[in-house]
């Protein structure tokens, strides 16, 4: 008999605890399902307050007078008010909030039902400067698919609230998070909106543009190849270009005391490898042997064979002014002995050579590749003259070297790229190339939408980042 008793109670127990279980991880969840579509048209009294919520700021000074809603039991009974700090601000009997000092304040409005409390509901209000304007800054192009952010700035810096409400005129064109991050949808303008949910009704508007285009709409160019992934003219950085599927690869060559020819972009180690020595006061077999040279510095015939083997063109800097006319010559043979030394054929190798373009600041090193290359091999090779000039009219100078020269194009840092510019260097015939250094990708698609609305056609873009990534 005892025994059945025992197992009775403990059925009760357990039958109990399933219960508070079930009712702490089972209802909450059913029942809010139900109270978000249920709720409010099956509640029969409340009170609500219509124009105060917890982001509310009134300025110091100034009044408010509470607007409500009341409904079933509640309504057609007195509203009371009750102010939580009175030296903050207090509250009248008929709902009207006064401002005193800064700071934060909680009013409650209740009715009376038999001297008790009833249907209380409450709101943070907060005392201090109010917003007066918003300043929404960031990308005005986003690409179709892709993703840009922009940021509202809240004056005055000292506003109690800096907290906006952000929204689309046209959400089939673009999207907006409540983190302002834009989504481009389709082509088209729309405004997008910030608002501040102060009260102050101030608002900042912004208008994006979206753009469609694909990574094919143009030449890439990896720079140094992709060394946000990996370190400068390495040869993982352009493994990294050629996984990341570019069209070409930058490279800096230089040459070493012995005749070799090395890829670094400045005369010394230092800043890439830590390493105080200068390229051309080491001899290859150093480089090789040294402790940290030897696993990190690429040699050119590396930087061809990665080139080679993932289909992209080799852009050739050369970076000293007067290199030596067997470097040069040096430097074109490497290029045509690619495809032999990777299993292909002769023709492939001269293929090769065609396709590869050389790059430099110094057109007396461009002029003698050039005149090599037509002279030794009959081929009129891709040569572009590196435009480092800031204004205009050293620009256009610039522009009457490379065509005096023979040279296929000029290449320009974008923010030098005047239309004039680019105007008569198609009026010559001549492609121009851009770089972009040091942007990120929405810069880059950034540069390319301004392009686009331009009319410029450049032949390549040289980034530092993957495009569209």
């Amino acid at each position: 008999m005892r025994q059945v008793t025992i197992k009775k109670k403990t059925m009760k127990i357990m039958t109990r605890r399933f219960l508070i279980v079930f009712a702490l991880l089972v209802l909450p969840f059913s029942l809010t399902g139900w109270n978000e579509n249920e709720v409010c048209s099956a509640e029969k009294s409340g009170l609500l307050l219509l124009n105060a919520d917890n982001y509310r700021v009134i300025e110091k000074g100034k009044k408010l007078r509470l607007k409500y809603s009341a409904t079933g039991n509640a309504a057609n009974r007195k509203i009371h008010y009750k102010s939580s700090n009175r030296r903050v601000a207090t509250v009248s009997e008929n709902g009207v909030v006064r401002t005193k000092k800064k700071g934060s304040v909680r009013i409650t409005a209740y009715v009376l039902i038999k001297g008790k409390k009833k249907y209380k509901t409450s709101v943070k209000l907060r005392v201090g400067p109010r917003v007066k304007k918003i300043a929404v800054t960031g990308s005005k192009y986003v690409r179709t698919g892709a993703v840009s952010s922009l940021k509202a700035t809240v004056y005055p810096k000292s506003a109690k609230v800096k907290k906006v409400c952000w929204s689309s005129a046209n959400r089939d064109i673009a999207q907006v998070t409540s983190s302002g991050r834009v989504k481009g949808l389709k082509k088209g303008k729309t405004t997008i909106t910030a608002k501040a949910v102060d009260g102050s009704k101030v608002i900042g508007r912004f208008i994006v543009e979206v753009y469609d285009f694909s990574i094919d709409d143009t030449l890439w160019v990896a720079h140094r190849g992709l060394h946000v992934s990996a370190t400068e003219n390495t040869a993982e950085a352009f493994r990294q270009a050629g996984q990341a599927q570019f069209w070409g690869c930058e490279c800096d060559v230089r040459q070493t005391k012995d005749g070799e020819l090395v890829i670094n972009h400045d005369d010394s180690f230092a800043r890439v490898f830590n390493v105080d020595q200068l390229v051309n006061e080491m001899t290859a077999e150093e480089i090789r042997n040294h402790d940290v040279l030897g696993s990190k510095v690429c040699f050119f015939e590396e930087y061809l064979d990665i080139c080679y083997s993932y289909h992209m063109i080799p852009a050739v800097e050369l970076k000293e002014q007067a290199m030596p006319e067997e470097a040069v010559k040096k430097a074109v043979k490497m290029v045509l002995e690619t495809s032999i030394r990777n299993g292909g054929d002769e023709e492939s190798g001269w293929s090769f050579l065609e396709s590869t373009y050389w790059i430099s600041f110094y057109d007396d090193s461009l002029s003698r590749l050039q005149g090599h290359i037509i002279s030794e091999y009959g081929i009129d090779p891709q040569c572009t003259y590196l435009v480092s000039k800031r204004s205009q009219s050293e620009a256009l100078k610039a522009l009457d070297i490379a065509i005096a020269n023979g040279f296929d194009g000029i290449s320009v840092n974008k923010k030098y790229a005047f239309d004039n510019l680019i105007k008569k260097s198609k009026e010559e015939g001549l492609p121009v190339d851009l770089w972009s250094f040091k942007d990120t990708v929405s810069d880059n698609n950034l540069m390319y939408a301004d392009m686009k609305k331009k009319g410029w056609d450049p032949a390549h873009i040289t980034v530092d980042f993957k495009p569209f990534q």
